[in-house]
């Protein structure tokens, strides 16, 4: 400060009213001189409750050159000021009248305090936790300077800048990543009383920033407010703008980048960093979206756990562990160094003893063009421990239902992370900074989560109501409660399952249960139970495009993704419905006259997964002896070439011996807990896993008259017996696809990767648009 005052003094500092470098140093040295008056000393803690203004930088300044600074919500209640200020050990209190320059001395002095060190405490913040209760942080005179240092680097800020601070100015946010990093640069901070978006683009347009810095909440509303207005890039007059302090969608930066027309670059930070970690790099430099960038200034490690650790001058002295600060971040790095953020560790749900970050589920609703806000949580639960809910807040204007976000989680993720309750609310709660809070979501949604009882309407609801009574041992049960909630698991589903089977002769798989986990969307499904045809996607274009997936029939995770990104065509896939066979001819020659009855002339277009590529194979073989046209065949990461019964008999063995070693207590203490007809359907299930891939291995293929496309990721392109289908064809083209068999297939819970799906989809389209164009 300073030194701008000296050397550009007629530079604003702040705005508005504009206040110059030269103008703000008089106010802060005056400010010290009354402090000091007032008999503060350094080590003394002065707190500053007042709105946003450029009075409130003055205070800051002033106070951290005398003590300590402890910002404090203007908006606070009686009792919360009465608990932060016992809290703080006070010495004074500012607020807005106390500094009118009408009644302080006018001071000469420098604003400097001769006691003031590297070392000095400077700031003490309350952290904003989003899951505990707020801690008290000291920051010195150190951390600020080179936190601000290392944001104004890395935003390659100089003094033609001008930052229009949205963010409040009792957090760290604001404090140092808007005011400290622009003035550190010499350049200019307008002074906003806080963030409104009915005013915030008459701001850009009468005072001209160059860019801001928000929370992805703030964001959101902004871009909200520029597609009302219908906002033209080129007059905006910003050059970047930057996101911190939560996760910001991959989404929401996509479209502020479309709608500014500039970069947009999200940062990782934290009140015990005094602020910045990582940060994307501005253009022409590389950014990614869904990372935070790269480390800046402070040394970032990854621990053996996954946890963020962190150390550098900017990191505060308190709470390190052999010197380092463990962040409660999970994270990685990777081949580039950019660093990702995958969750927090008091934030991971374990269902049941697979860990889960909400992150990850978030991420997935949020790609969802029908929702606007998605916060997972863990909801307690009897036999697994805890559950998984998600709440999301719809985009203004649309309606969504949770049996269309179900369907849209079964194909993004492995079935163990798809919330067993989807709840659609107006507001998720936001903390003063608009930092979403799951601690105060848990209450809020107690009562939803509890549900309202609604009696069954018909003799089929009030005959399941029984069933789910009975398997789950409550009294009460109501159409809309959800199956998980109220205690079930995966063993459960398998006893409701037999139970279904039992009573009202429908065969169901346990998946079915999941799918549809209340009363009300179980008798909605059971019309379509068994028939093994069903639709992914409706189209009026064609070709129409019949996918086979991989054992067990799970169309919901290899292929429900892979669907979505195949459109215009219409999808239809086939499932394991009851009375299917598992010998590959036999099953095959069912789904061919399925086929049959729903595209009677073809030409047909087949894409099998995993197991259901030689499925797939074999529908062709059946349908070129019909005399049937075959367009397109597509075998995507298909299971090993058959070797003959023998050596396939050993290899049934092993993975039988496999599974027993790896899974057999659970399997059997599983069994223990089911009835007898339970039992049988869970053995029934898993018998036809195991029939399923007997048969596969005694399948012996024929030379395939027509033309296949294998789809191999870069591991399976080296494995000999998966490439050797090419042989099996009369012309056969390989391609390499991004990923792994996992994440292809959602094989051993892998959760289906969307990118990769979309890069899938995008190489199978092209063939298919050729194909289609030549097809009689």
């Amino acid at each position: 400060l300073v030194y701008y005052a000296a050397r550009t003094p007629d530079q604003v500092a702040l705005e508005s009213p504009p206040m110059t470098y030269a103008q703000l140093h008089h106010r802060v040295t005056t400010l010290t001189a009354r402090l000091r008056a007032e008999g503060v000393h350094s080590g003394d803690r002065i707190a500053v409750a007042m709105g946003n203004s450029p009075e409130i930088v003055v205070s800051f300044l002033a106070a951290t050159c005398v003590g300590t600074c402890a910002p404090l919500n203007p908006n606070y209640t009686q009792s919360a000021f009465e608990f932060f200020l016992r809290d703080l050990e006070a010495r004074v209190l500012i607020v807005g009248d106390s500094i009118s320059p009408y009644s302080l001395p006018k001071s000469g002095g420098a604003a400097r305090s001769a006691g003031v060190v590297p070392e000095t405490a400077a700031l003490v913040l309350h952290t904003s936790g989003s899951t505990a209760k707020p801690k008290l942080i000291t920051l010195t005179q150190e951390n600020l300077c080179a936190s601000a240092d290392n944001v104004a680097t890395s935003l390659e800020l100089s003094a033609t800048d001008r930052c229009l601070n949205v963010m409040p100015l009792f957090h760290i946010h604001g404090l140092v990543g808007a005011v400290l990093s622009t003035l550190t640069s010499g350049g200019s901070v307008i002074c906003t009383a806080g963030f409104e978006q009915e005013t915030f683009f008459g701001l850009i347009g009468t005072l001209r920033p160059t860019w801001y810095t928000a929370v992805p909440t703030i964001h959101e509303a902004i871009s909200r407010e520029a597609a009302q207005r219908g906002l033209e890039t080129e007059s905006t007059g910003l050059r970047f703008i930057r996101s911190c302090s939560a996760p910001l969608p991959r989404p929401l930066m996509a479209r502020l980048e479309s709608q500014f027309g500039v970069p947009v670059v999200e940062a990782y930070g934290m009140t015990e960093a005094a602020h910045q970690i990582s940060i994307n790099p501005l253009p022409p430099r590389r950014r990614k979206p869904g990372s935070v960038g790269l480390p800046t200034g402070p040394e970032v490690m990854i621990c053996d756990d996954g946890e963020i650790a962190i150390r550098g001058t900017n990191v505060t002295r308190e709470y390190r562990r052999d010197g380092w600060f463990h962040t409660g971040d999970l994270g990685y790095f990777d081949a580039d160094g950019y660093l990702f953020i995958t969750g927090r560790i008091k934030d991971i749900i374990n269902r049941g003893g697979e860990k889960i970050s909400p992150r990850e589920i978030d991420d997935v609703f949020l790609d969802h063009p029908k929702v606007a806000q998605a916060v997972t949580l863990g909801v307690p639960h009897p036999t697994l421990g805890q559950d998984v809910a998600v709440a999301i807040v719809p985009k203004p204007g649309v309606s969504v239902d949770e049996e269309e976000l179900r369907t849209y989680a079964f194909e993004k993720l492995a079935a163990a992370k798809v919330p067993s309750r989807i709840i659609c609310i107006a507001e998720i709660p936001k903390g003063p900074t608009g930092k979403l809070r799951r601690i105060d979501l848990h209450s809020r949604l107690h009562h939803v989560l509890a549900g309202s009882y609604v009696e069954p309407a018909t003799d089929e609801e009030r005959k399941l109501v029984d069933l789910w009574k009975k398997v789950l041992q409550q009294e009460k049960v109501g159409v809309l409660d959800n199956f998980f909630l109220l205690g079930g698991d995966s063993l459960s589903a398998v006893q409701l399952a037999a139970e279904i089977a039992r009573t009202l002769g429908v065969d169901v798989p346990p998946a079915a249960i999941f799918r549809s986990p209340t009363v009300s969307a179980f008798a909605r499904m059971i019309p379509a139970h068994d028939r093994p045809l069903v639709r992914l996607s409706s189209s009026a274009e064609r070709p129409r495009l019949f996918c086979i997936p991989g054992t067990m029939g799970n169309v919901f995770t290899d292929l429900g993704a892979l669907a979505k990104h195949l459109q215009p065509a219409e999808v239809f896939a086939f499932q394991d419905a009851p009375g299917n066979p598992v010998a590959i001819t036999s099953l095959a020659g069912r789904y061919v006259a399925e086929m049959i009855e729903a595209e009677p002339h073809g030409p047909y277009f087949l894409i099998g997964v995993c197991s259901g590529a030689i499925i797939a194979f074999e529908m062709a073989q059946q349908l070129r002896r019909k005399g049937k046209t075959v367009a397109f065949l597509a075998m995507v990461e298909p299971i090993r070439i058959p070797r003959g019964r023998l050596r396939g008999f050993f290899e049934m063995a092993r993975l039988i011996l496999h599974r027993i070693a790896t899974q057999g207590s659970r399997h059997s203490g599983a069994m223990l807990k089911l009835d007898t007809a339970a039992r049988r359907s869970y053995l029934r299930i898993r018998w036809r896993y195991y029939a399923i891939h007997w048969s596969a291995c005694r399948y012996r293929p024929a030379l395939y008259g027509g033309s296949i496309h294998l789809y191999l990721t870069q591991e399976s392109i080296q494995d000999t017996r998966r490439r050797k289908w090419s042989k099996f064809a009369k012309d056969a083209e390989v391609h390499t696809i991004e990923g792994t068999h996992g994440s292809i297939t959602g094989k051993h819970g892998v959760a289906v990767d969307d990118a990769e799906m979309q890069s899938l989809a995008a190489s199978i389209g092209h063939s298919i648009r050729y194909l289609a164009g030549n097809s009689p």
